[in-house]
């Protein structure tokens, strides 16, 4: 075997060489550094990356458990309500019914009151039917009676207007003789007496002018809400004179003068 010389020692390198190897290295293993830096830079951020997926993969599955148990508590509310509504129209039926059950006694009562009321009623009018029919006998009874009273007044109207003439003419004939008004011939002894004869003059004139509205509305020469006016008038004129008189003769009697 044939022998080999050996190499050659390596030459020495030159000051500069070794600065830019040097540099060349320090370039070399700041690349490195910076690709191992890169490297788990990208390492840390993907495993970031991997907890926020984990993280929000998590809160999904949360809130999805979240909305299920809000689905579920949904669900058992609207349960719950339906129980409750159950309860209540029973509640409402069973009031219903013991409701019905009253207004039925209720209208029982009231039915039964209803026909005693209508029977006590009916006799009721029976009675004021026969009541009236016995008021209406009366009542052709008494226009019976009224008319022939009436027929007698009229005689007596007649009686008096003849008496009224008569009284005229004797009346005519004295003033023709030229003798004295008859109220001049009554004489009196004192001012009481005077004022006494003036109101009984007075009141029997009111009764002639009664007498005379009477016979007016008999011969239908004044209605009758003129006829109630001058009656209402006149009467309250004849009461003042007839307890003016009163007066009168009270004191008369208290002074000893009849």
């Amino acid at each position: 075997r044939p022998q080999h010389p050996p190499p050659p020692p390596p030459a020495q390198a030159s000051p500069a060489e070794r600065e830019r190897q040097e540099r060349e290295r320090v370039e070399r293993e700041h690349r490195e550094a910076a690709a191992r830096e890169q490297r788990a830079q990208a390492a840390r951020e993907q495993q970031a990356a991997e907890a926020r997926e984990r993280a929000v993969r998590e809160r999904e599955r949360e809130a999805a458990r979240e909305r299920e148990r809000e689905a579920e508590k949904e669900r058992e509310e609207i349960r719950e309500i339906q129980r409750e509504v159950e309860r209540q129209k029973a509640a409402e039926e069973n009031e219903r019914l013991e409701l019905l059950g009253m207004a039925s006694s209720k209208l029982q009562v009231i039915m039964d009151d209803f026909i005693r009321r209508t029977d006590d009623e009916f006799e009721e009018h029976q009675a004021k039917q026969r009541k009236l029919e016995e008021n209406s006998a009366l009542i052709r009874q008494r226009v019976e009676d009224l008319e022939r009273e009436k027929g007698k007044l009229l005689v007596i109207e007649e009686h008096l207007g003849q008496a009224e003439e008569q009284m005229r003419a004797w009346k005519a004939a004295r003033e023709a003789k030229g003798d004295r008004p008859v109220e001049e011939l009554v004489g009196y002894s004192d001012a009481l007496s005077r004022q006494l004869f003036k109101c009984t003059s007075e009141d029997k004139a009111i009764e002639d002018a009664l007498f005379a509205l009477d016979k007016a509305l008999a011969n239908e020469t004044v209605d009758c809400k003129r006829y109630l006016q001058l009656v209402a008038k006149y009467s309250k004129q004849q009461f003042f004179v007839k307890e003016l008189a009163n007066k009168i003769v009270a004191k008369r009697r208290q002074l000893g003068v009849f």
